[in-house]
């Protein structure tokens, strides 16, 4: 039986509701109530009309990078690619090519690691230039037993023009962009052109509760889509790393009629795109980096 309470407000609501010129203050009553259960429940509304937006709401759009993942860089592999080399070498070139100062997520994780022992035993830096956006490199000059060796270190395709790559080298980096994985080469010598040395792949760890919540989202007919941001300097195959951690926190095969669907709405979204299954959404679409779509 129900409660005298939940009665006797279906009664005042169907009361009220009886004569058309109630009908507002009606609306408002029931908007009042919903807004005291989500109040109970930790959500406090803003507006009486917000639940009514947030019940129309079918696409979400939401940023990758601290709201999906932890916004916390870490190593995730670390690929030797010229013989008699390993990763703690890898490593630790890479480290002298790193600012020992600054704010530079990548340079952290590299310097952290490196002193922690997981790098090669530290040489003496001659001459250091910091990462320039306009080369997407940084390069160090090291000295090593009464020799001076040159030591880059960034973007892959940057890099490969100084350190040409071999096919092996190639299959190696087209596996880790195709994994979703934020990399960067590492390479050195006594004069050009340089020998590659490895690569090292990057990652910013899902969430605990993202494929939770996106879970509920798709069951309750929101479709998520994923903003990417600007490109970033360190940055190789941006695609292949925007779709990386959808597919890490995938919840499912999507058949082709929900594919379609969510296709559909995105182009309504935003109108003369062109998005196709496991792209991300220009962020200068119509509806703004944002995007709240009421149904028609």
């Amino acid at each position: 039986m129900l409660e005298i309470g939940l009665l006797l407000k279906k009664a005042r609501t169907l009361l009220l509701s009886a004569v058309p010129v109630a009908l507002p203050a009606t609306f408002t009553h029931a908007a009042a109530l919903g807004a005291r259960t989500l109040a109970l429940k930790g959500v406090l509304l803003t507006r009486l009309s917000s639940l009514n937006e947030a019940a129309m709401v079918d696409v979400i759009c939401c940023d990758k990078t601290g709201t999906l993942t932890r916004n916390e860089l870490v190593v995730s592999t670390i690929r030797p690619v010229k013989p008699g080399y390993n990763d703690s070498d890898v490593l630790g070139f890479a480290a002298l090519a790193s600012s020992p100062e600054g704010q530079d997520p990548i340079d952290s994780v590299i310097r952290t690691m490196a002193a922690k022992g997981r790098g090669r035993a530290p040489l003496t830096v001659v001459r250091f230039t910091p990462f320039d956006p306009a080369f997407k490199m940084a390069e160090a000059l090291v000295v090593e037993a009464g020799r001076q060796i040159r030591v880059v270190k960034g973007a892959p395709a940057i890099v490969a023009t100084v350190a040409p790559m071999t096919p092996a080298s190639k299959v190696e980096l087209e596996a880790l962009n195709s994994a979703g994985y934020r990399t960067i080469a590492v390479a050195a010598g006594r004069s050009e052109p340089l020998e590659l040395i490895g690569f090292i792949a990057f990652s910013d760890p899902p969430r605990a509760d993202s494929a939770e919540l996106l879970t509920e989202l798709r069951s309750l007919g929101v479709l998520p889509v994923m903003i990417p941001r600007r490109r970033s300097r360190h940055r190789g195959d941006r695609g292949a790393r925007d779709r990386a951690p959808g597919t890490r926190l995938s919840t499912g095969r999507r058949s082709r009629k929900r594919r379609a669907e969510g296709l559909r709405r995105l182009r309504r979204c935003f109108p003369g795109a062109e998005v196709s299954p496991g792209q991300g959404v220009p962020a200068e679409g119509p509806c703004g980096r944002h995007v709240r779509r009421r149904r028609q």
